[in-house]
């Protein structure tokens, strides 16, 4: 099973939590370094941001978190993320936003 992780404030992180989620709090300038280690974590399939704290990260770690495939960065913000869709399919090996998964 891909496991997943949550980074952020406590206020970010809470419904994660709740939902199961493996969560990071790291909020303001530990942030960056929890997203850094984050990405070298192998047995981590998803990291789950908020899209201001992705914005907020250096141009170097937003660039390695572009560049990554595993584990894939979400940013979860009001915004419709096109992308979304198959970076998370890439990972978890099934297009969780289709209406018919069969079930």
């Amino acid at each position: 099973m891909t496991r997943m992780l949550a980074i952020g404030s406590e206020s970010f992180t809470l419904g994660f939590r709740l939902a199961g989620v493996s969560v990071r709090e790291a909020p303001g300038e530990t942030l960056e370094r929890a997203v850094a280690d984050a990405l070298k974590d192998d047995a981590l399939g998803i990291i789950i941001l908020s899209g201001d704290a992705l914005a907020g990260l250096s141009q170097e770690t937003r660039q390695k978190a572009a560049e990554s495939v595993r584990p894939v960065i979400v940013a979860v913000s009001a915004e419709e993320d096109p992308s979304l869709r198959e970076r998370v399919r890439s990972v978890v090996g099934v297009d969780l936003f289709s209406s018919d998964r069969g079930g």
